[in-house]
């Protein structure tokens, strides 16, 4: 239900209730007397009689684009008039009453019913024709499916677009992909109501969360917002985290709305950070509809900035290729950026477009709520460039020829969230094309059908750098460095931890300024010292590519100190008279006659150097180079930025990267709290758990299967800890996991029971060894509460019981363990895990790698399998001239159906003439498809696939340029998908891979 910042005043004649919606509060209502009789609270019942009566106000403030000052929404916001009581004189103390004596169905339902009927009178005028509303819902009302069905009668009865309602819930009412809540919040996706994780930063698990639920929006906490704009201190920690989500959001997708702003340079930078909407005490405060009403019409008379230049020429280009370095942050194929940027060049031919402003609307689509490309362009002081798409990116949705580009843009990424939440074309035109005429509107539909209802897989950023190359062939010298830089940000698209990028990213920079060598080195302030991450090109005999340790003093380079100091440039020429001496000798003793450097700058703040070296006997650097140099420590900036975003997220909240859970360090220090704060009465216990059978999960299904496994345990362990105030569950390290919480053995076992069950239903079945320890009067330290809990776990293990106490004793409820799980291992269908992740960003490399046959086949298997939860696949080849086929490469994500635990041997090798299906394949060049049940399909095929307990085979042949004929097959069992759906995605896959049409015969 919200704060409230300040009275409010209903407007009852703004807002007639209608008939279908008129009793919905009375009969929550009277359930709720029904269900609790006369044994209730004073304030309870006081805030019954006071809805009865309809005296509970609900107030508006607005939601507004950060960059025009004008509302796109407002948040509903509850309050009583006249409180009866101090418990009742706010929004929280009147959401605690109702929480806790069960009124929130009665008090959600009023905010709901009052709030739409208020927009509905609203969006009747044609200044507030598109504003949206935010409405919050306790955790209290999901489940069940009640609110769905007061959300479906309540856009019925007023007439509202589904998207016209923002949903708002706390991550602690999505648990699980598992809970009706969260079931609840997909249905209402499915509507095409926007779903908004509020108060986000004052929870925790709350990037788990945004993995798994349908959320659109992010919204963050006035607590760290206040942060923004600090600049030392504690706070800046608070500052740097509301960067870092509003990074997290715009990569994910969704837009972020900033809570509690109170200051223009909080706006300010916020807009800097690639933050859109806001909302606070700097725009306005609560009203009633009349005070809305006047906000919009002041903010409406506020002339808009001028817009800036169009984009043409380099600019144009430039900007191109550092939008397709943001897109390259997400390849997967289907993602919200790559699917933008199709998008764009559907709706900008169904637009009948000319082709530079296409080339803007696709530049712009995929990056509407991104502070990324602005961030490169005012690096590398691209002024026009970002000036145009700072202006593009604030104008609202338009399908319209004459429209912004950034309009169109802003058009286009409506429609790609429409269509990934399965929303009718019709309804989402209505709501971009206005009063069009007919015509146009139907010319629109016959156009975006066949993408809508398609299902085309994005094509990756690798194509549009390639597009951009193409166009800048045959320019001058300008344009061949332009085309380094499409090489740079190509590069830095490359998926991998931190020292992966920068090494690829400093070979191309080497290309791109024709350097001899380029260092990447990062700047320790406190040390006064620069670290050497990465050395590409001709580097001298015992100096490493990746020097661990290796550190310079900011002096060893003359100049260095003011380069990073003031963000200068360090140019340097052993024939260069302003060189000084000390600076040409050491030149010389490099063996090189030049050198540039210049500072990388990430989010706002210098991070380190990069420099760049020639060889004696060429060219030295001049002040030429220094735009080039800049631009490209621009793009390995934006790398370094999108690279530490969510690692820097997670450690400023204590998180462990895989499991989301808490890490170590937080584990300690919320553990030694409650240590503090116990008493003789008032124990703390810590169960500490230990995953058995991971190393076999390793060995056999790979290692994909095994982070799938631990991220299951986190995900049960998370469930069971977040219904119990101050427990914390905890990621150690390795297979080892830890919950501590307030209160004796007898309350942890219970929570071990649930826990128990919950892993024999999870994905995998995970088997546990738990040992469970108390705190003493005597010994309240919490290395002694470990060892021992530790002792009591490695006695469970050891014995093969599930939980042992720590004085020995097996739990009176314990149960046999099983050393390996009982069934495969297998990541969940209700999201994708890492394993799909890994597996596709693997694909989409090696396809547009140019790599050999067997890396492209081996991560199109790859890929088959974490899609369709396929068995194994393995990878045959023959020589030139020989008909005799082995085996090359394999993964085995489970053991065969049929199989012993005993470890996979190779297979023997065959003739390809002993089997016909193959040998067709082999002869068509294409692939074939074989089910154990299919009467028609080959004997020798279907008798294979019985022997191991197989459903089905997929597979796909190609014979490469050197005659060596590879063969991929791709088995699935019980448990994986079933052939219909595997069969396309394979041909589809292969297809982009092997760059042909390829077709599965069945």
């Amino acid at each position: 239900m919200g704060d409230v910042r300040a009275a409010t005043t209903a407007d009852p004649a703004a807002v007639p209730v209608p008939r279908a919606l008129r009793g919905a509060v009375a009969a929550t209502l009277r359930r709720w007397r029904e269900s609790t009789g006369t044994d209730v609270e004073p304030d309870a019942s006081s805030l019954a009689d006071a809805l009865a009566d309809g005296l509970v106000s609900v107030g508006y403030q607005p939601v507004v684009e950060l960059a025009t000052g004008r509302p796109v929404a407002v948040e509903a916001l509850v309050r009583l008039d006249d409180p009866p009581s101090p418990a009742l004189a706010d929004a929280t103390g009147i959401v605690a009453v109702a929480e806790r004596s069960g009124l929130v169905p009665a008090l959600g339902a009023h905010v709901l019913v009052q709030a739409c009927c208020q927009l509905a009178a609203w969006r009747r005028e044609s200044a507030l024709a598109s504003l949206r509303l935010h409405v919050n819902v306790s955790p209290l009302q999901l489940g069940g499916g009640e609110v769905v069905d007061l959300v479906r009668r309540a856009l019925a009865a007023t007439a509202l677009p589904a998207d016209a309602l923002v949903v708002e819930v706390t991550e602690t009412a999505a648990f699980s992909p598992l809970d009706a809540g969260h079931q609840d919040l997909h249905t209402l996706a499915g509507l095409g109501v926007g779903i908004a994780l509020d108060d986000f930063g004052t929870g925790f698990a709350t990037l788990d969360l945004l993995a798994s639920a349908p959320f659109t929006m992010l919204k963050l906490d006035h607590s760290f917002v206040a942060a923004v704009g600090t600049q030392a201190g504690p706070a800046r920690g608070r500052a740097l985290v509301v960067q870092a989500a509003i990074g997290l959001g715009t990569s994910l997708g969704l837009q972020v709305v900033a809570e509690g702003i109170e200051r223009h340079e909080q706006v300010v930078r916020l807009r800097e950070w690639g933050c859109e909407l806001g909302q606070g005490f700097h725009y306005a405060d609560a009203g009633d509809g009349e005070t809305v009403r006047a906000f919009s019409r002041a903010a409406a008379e506020r002339p808009l900035p001028p817009a800036p230049p169009r984009l043409s020429g380099p600019a144009l280009d430039l900007a191109t290729a550092a939008a397709t370095v943001v897109v390259a942050g997400d390849p997967r194929p289907g993602s919200l950026r790559a699917d933008a940027l199709e998008a764009a060049r559907v709706v900008g031919s169904a637009l009948s477009l000319p082709q530079d402003r296409i080339d803007r609307v696709a530049l712009l689509a995929p990056l509407i709520g991104t502070g990324d490309l602005l961030q490169v362009l005012r690096t590398v002081h691209a002024a026009p460039a970002w000036l145009e798409l700072e202006a593009g990116l604030a104008h609202a949705p338009a399908l319209d020829p004459g429209a912004h580009p950034g309009a169109v843009a802003a058009a286009v990424a409506r429609l790609v969230v429409a269509r990934r939440i399965d929303r009718a074309l019709d309804d989402t035109l209505d709501d971009l094309l206005g009063d069009a005429d007919r015509g146009e509107r139907q010319r629109l539909v016959d156009r975006l059908s066949a993408w809508w209802h398609g299902g085309a897989v994005s094509a990756p950023p690798a194509p549009a750098l390639a597009e951009l190359a193409q166009r800048l062939r045959g320019r001058d010298d300008a344009a061949a460095r332009l085309r380094g830089l499409v090489g740079v940000a190509q590069a830095i698209g490359t998926p991998g931890d931190l020292l992966d990028v920068l090494e690829v990213a400093a070979d191309a920079a080497r290309a791109t300024l024709g350097a001899a060598t380029v260092t990447v080195s990062r700047w320790e302030r406190d040390a006064g010292q620069l670290r050497l991450l990465v050395n590409a090109g001709e580097i001298a005999a015992g100096i490493e590519r990746r020097p661990a340790g290796a550190v310079h003093d900011l002096d060893d380079v003359p100049g260095t100190r003011r380069m990073l100091l003031e963000r200068g440039v360090l140019l340097i020429a052993t024939d260069d008279p302003s060189t000084s001496d000390r600076a040409s000798a050491l030149l010389r003793h490099w063996g090189r006659g030049s050198a540039i450097g210049v500072p990388i700058v990430v989010d706002g703040a210098v991070w380190g150097a990069l420099l760049a070296t020639t060889a004696l006997a060429e060219a030295p650097f001049t002040a030429a180079d220094v735009g080039y140099a800049d631009a490209v420590a621009g793009f390995v900036g934006l790398a370094i930025s999108r690279t530490d975003h969510l690692d820097h997220l997670a450690r400023l909240a204590g998180e462990d990267a895989m499991t989301r859970l808490a890490n170590r360090r937080r584990f300690e220090a919320h553990a030694g709290e409650l240590l503090a704060a116990s008493t003789d009465t008032t124990p703390v216990t810590v169960v500490m758990l230990d995953v058995n059978g991971l190393k076999e999960v390793n060995d056999v299904f790979g290692h994909a299967a095994g982070d799938e496994l631990l991220i299951t345990v986190g995900e049960v362990l998370s469930r069971v800890a977040i219904p119990h105030a101050d427990a914390l569950a905890a990621r150690l390290g390795g297979d080892e996991f830890c919950l501590v919480l307030p209160g004796n053995a007898e309350l942890a076992l219970e929570l071990v029971s649930r826990l128990l069950t919950m892993l024999a239903d999870a994905p995998g079945q995970p088997r546990a060894a738990i040992g469970v320890a108390t705190s003493t009067p005597e010994d309240r330290s919490l290395s002694a509460l470990l060892a021992r809990a530790d002792t009591a776990q490695y006695r469970a293990k050891t014995s093969g019981v599930a939980v042992v106490l720590d004085d020995g004793r097996p739990a009176p409820t314990a149960r046999r363990t099983e050393p390996f799980p009982a069934r495969s291992v297998r990541p969940g269908r209700e999201r994708p895990g890492r394993a799909v992740e890994t597996s596709l960003a693997r694909w989409s490399r090696g396809v547009d790698g140019a790599p050999d046959p067997r890396e492209a086949l081996s991560s199109l298997g790859e890929a088959v399998l974490s899609l369709v939860d396929g068995n194994r696949w393995t990878l045959s080849r023959a020589l030139p001239g020989s008909s005799v086929l082995s085996t090359a490469a394999r993964h085995l994500r489970r053991r065969r159906p049929l199989a012993s635990f005993d470890p996979p041997q190779d297979d023997d090798e065959f003739r390809i003439e002993d089997y016909p299906v193959t040998a067709a394949a082999f002869d068509d060049g294409q692939g074939f498809a074989v089910e154990v049940d299919d009467p028609a399909a080959d004997p020798d095929e279907r008798a294979i696939l019985d022997a191991e307990g197989f459903r089905w085979v997929v597979a796909v042949t190609q014979t490469d340029a050197a005659g060596t004929r590879w063969l991929l097959e791709c088995y699935g069992d019980d448990e994986s998908r079933p052939t219909a759906e595997v069969v396309p995605l394979v041909e589809a896959l292969a297809s982009r891979t092997l760059g042909h049409p390829v077709r599965c015969v069945r």
